[in-house]
């Protein structure tokens, strides 16, 4: 890969497009937007969002939370905490810029919009789709803060006028999310085939299926290593930071879901149980989790689940292209003089044995 900046955004998103297929990370150094070839590996465009918005749109604090390339002229891009969306051509010029506010229809203001590693923007039949959450993190130790937060749908979805955007709720969270408290408040969504937004919670066995902006059906998809229920978290030990930490790393969670247009399928990942501390004492953590990725057709039946070795790959980074599913190795962020570079494993649809390739930059 060719030279990038030393710091950039964790995230790294791949996206199909006529010219090929590119991959995508901001540079947080400036709020730059970097993409490149996804074959040949160099840089093709440097999009300096963070200049542009501070220079066109007189507005100092740029956070680029998440970004969406429809094309090389049509690339948009969601700043925090302004809920607005840009949208930019190929020469880095700021086309058009939507702000999202007004309240909902039960009075409460519409969230703050964002673009999380298991949800980033997503584009489905003409409207942009992003999640949204309250504002603060006391969900644990706030019941009637929880209960907004579950009884709110997770995702807005933006029909985008020239000058106007129109705003329209997606989503449900599963009931049992809005009992007992799990420490885990975002969910997981992908788009289908035909265009159904497809969701998945970490607490949750089933997959949660919208067409057109309405439920349809709920699809029961429990992972084979699911092996004890889901212990609910003590709201009592919110400020125990060796409570979390053990919480976190001990508890089994459904993790992203990923469409394959190539080979027909979704990908559920699931962390599993394991020990707080291994029998020589070891401390683990999340990282050292055991994990599997479950292998879904398109009616969403289960065809099989693949367990990975704990420790040997980040399964929370993941890319699907035509290669196959590239699932970022552990330590894979290697640093030389003039660049870092990421390393991925490549999988083929039954996920036994993968090449490693090197196709992240950072």
């Amino acid at each position: 890969m060719t030279a990038a900046p030393a710091v950039v955004h964790d995230e790294i998103l791949s996206f199909p497009l006529r010219e090929g297929r590119v991959l995508a990370v901001v540079d947080e150094t400036d709020q730059s937007l970097l993409i490149y070839d996804y074959s040949a590996g160099h840089l093709i465009r440097d999009i300096p969002i963070g200049q542009k918005v501070k220079a066109e749109l007189a507005i100092d604090d740029v956070f680029v939370n998440g970004y969406y390339v429809a094309g090389m002229d049509s690339i948009f891009a969601l700043l925090n905490p302004h809920n607005i969306l840009l949208l930019f051509d190929t020469s880095g010029a700021i086309r058009r810029h939507w702000k999202v506010g007004g309240t909902r229809l039960n009075g409460h203001a519409y969230g703050l919009l964002a673009s999380l590693n298991q949800s980033p923007l997503a584009w489905r039949q003409g409207r942009m789709i992003v999640s949204q959450q309250l504002e603060g993190g006391d969900f644990a130790e706030n019941p009637s803060r929880r209960r907004l937060k579950f009884n709110s749908p997770p995702d807005v979805e933006l029909e985008l006028g020239d000058d106007t955007v129109a705003v329209r709720e997606v989503g449900t969270f599963p009931q049992i999310m809005l009992g007992d408290f799990y420490y885990d408040v975002i969910g997981a969504r992908t788009i289908g085939p035909n265009g159904e937004t497809v969701y998945a919670y970490g607490v949750s066995d089933s997959i949660y299926i919208w067409r057109e902006g309405r439920p349809t059906v709920a699809v029961a998809a429990r992972s084979a290593y699911r092996k004890v229920d889901f212990a609910p978290f003590d709201t009592a030990r919110y400020q125990d930071v060796a409570y979390i930490k053990e919480y976190w790393a001990t508890e089994a969670r459904y993790g992203n879901i990923l469409y394959d247009p190539w080979r027909r399928c979704y990908y559920r990942f699931v962390a599993h149980n394991q020990d707080f501390r291994s029998s020589d004492g070891h401390v683990n953590l999340f990282r050292d989790k055991p994990w599997s990725v479950m292998i879904l057709d398109e009616d969403f039946r289960v065809v099989g689940e693949q367990a990975f070795v704990a420790k040997e790959y980040f399964f929370p980074n993941a890319l699907v292209t035509e290669d196959g599913l590239l699932v970022e190795m552990s330590g894979a962020v290697t640093t030389t003089d003039d660049r870092n570079m990421v390393r991925y494993r490549v999988f083929a649809t039954d996920l036994s044995s993968g090449e490693e390739v090197q196709r992240g930059t950072r």
